[in-house]
């Protein structure tokens, strides 16, 4: 008889920071530019601003995240992140920090990416957010440490650790987040 699958569960605290750049289509320009103007502001300003939504009239455009477009999103190197890793009714917590400088004896896969940081023209989308970023989880047959992967992503100066987490090469399933947006900051390129 097949052992029951266990849940894997992997909740992140800390701040996180997103940089999305938003892709409208022509119509979508033209009609959000419209609705920007009758209220005196840039496309980029009536973006984050949340009298903004209403009056698009849009079922599915409630606020700046149901925007379309290419996300770059990661864990800052605040000393306050921290990880918890639950599985089978253990716990274990450690901050985003020390899992950067675990080269001498590694406890999880760690790995390291470079992505340019270059702008392309277009309207941008900053926010920092302070909290519970996320719950993941995976349900499982058996868990090895050694199978969890953590992605750090070097973006320009700045080291953030990706909040897509992997475990044998699937990724975690966000569940549910709580977090509070500190900072929220639009410009156009």
């Amino acid at each position: 008889m097949p052992e029951p699958q266990k849940k894997l569960k992997i909740n992140v605290f800390g701040e996180l920071w997103t940089l999305k750049k938003v892709a409208l289509s022509p119509i979508e320009f033209e009609y959000f530019n419209s609705i920007a103007t009758g209220m005196n502001l840039t496309l980029h300003q009536a973006l984050i601003d949340p009298f903004f939504y209403p009056k698009l009239k849009l079922e599915k455009t409630q606020s700046f995240s149901d925007l379309k477009g290419n996300v770059i999103s990661g864990i800052t190197n605040h000393n306050s992140n921290q990880i918890e890793i639950w599985h089978e009714g253990h716990k274990e917590k450690f901050w985003v920090t020390n899992l950067k400088n675990t080269s001498l004896f590694p406890t999880y896969q760690v790995k390291f990416e470079h992505l340019n940081n270059t702008l392309t023209n277009g309207i941008y989308i900053e926010t920092m957010e302070f909290g519970k970023i996320g719950s993941y989880e995976i349900t499982l047959d058996y868990y090895k440490r050694e199978n969890l992967e953590f992605c750090f992503l070097n973006y320009g100066e700045t080291l953030l650790l990706q909040n897509k987490f992997q475990y044998n090469g699937k990724y975690l399933s966000k569940k549910k987040n709580d977090s509070v947006i500190t900072r929220l900051f639009s410009f156009e390129k």
